[in-house]
């Protein structure tokens, strides 16, 4: 088990890209989280929920440990209206 875990952590090494971001520069950051966002639902409001996800990982990210808490993000669901609501 530990030998086949060494293995895939060096193949994730491998083909693993950088992606450098701040809270001064998030555009990677949204870029990436547009191209998850691919739903007929979601596709017409893509930018501008890619822009809600990012800020609200940033907002609760410890930057200096590398290391998001996600049970800090809660995402609620709003009878009625639109998404741009």
């Amino acid at each position: 088990f530990e030998e086949a875990c060494d293995i895939c952590i060096k193949k994730l090494e491998e083909i693993s890209d950088t992606v450098e971001f701040g809270k001064d520069n998030i555009g990677p950051l949204k870029k990436t989280a547009m191209t998850t966002l691919s739903s007929k639902i979601v596709n017409r409001y893509k930018e501008s929920m890619a822009e809600i996800a990012v800020n609200a990982v940033l907002s609760v990210a410890d930057l200096d440990r590398k290391d998001v808490n996600f049970e800090l993000i809660k995402m609620q669901g709003k009878v009625g209206g639109t998404l741009e609501d």
